[in-house]
């Protein structure tokens, strides 16, 4: 009887520490969870960047004006246009963009396997030793 019960509480001890802190613990499920985020967050962002230089693409190749207005932003002038450079004024936002950072995956901190078995062999052992002493302290009856 003294056996079985170390055993079941060098077992629960086991399962509780690899539930919680374990390799595929709750633990590591939550920094899995926060990695998922932040790249999904960048994903769109890199979808939402993709589409806008698409629009931007397709009215480059269609309208005479969006080329010529690109042109005017690179010093470009047509033949029949003055160019007039103004000192003094804010100058004008032009667009940037920003794919964001790379993003790469983070180690997942988490208890070793051989931790939580250590764990709960010693807590076996410790229970035993407990339990044998305590029946060795024990007066016995006759």
């Amino acid at each position: 009887m003294r056996l079985l019960t170390a055993i079941c509480l060098g077992t629960a001890v086991y399962v509780f520490v690899s539930l919680f802190g374990g390799q595929d613990g709750l633990w590591a499920a939550s920094q899995l969870l926060v990695q998922r985020r932040e790249i999904n967050e960048q994903t769109s962002r890199i979808i939402s960047l993709n589409k806008e230089l698409s629009i931007e693409y397709a009215a480059l190749k269609q309208d005479p004006g969006m080329i010529a207005s690109y042109a005017r932003k690179l010093g470009y002038v047509n033949d029949n246009e003055k160019l007039v450079k103004i000192t003094g004024l804010p100058v004008r936002y032009s667009a940037i963009y920003d794919p964001g950072t790379v993003l790469k995956r983070q180690e997942i901190a988490c208890i070793p396997e051989w931790i939580c078995k250590l764990s709960g062999v010693a807590v076996s052992a410790l229970t035993f030793m407990v339990l044998m002493l305590i029946n060795a302290l024990r007066p016995r009856e006759r």
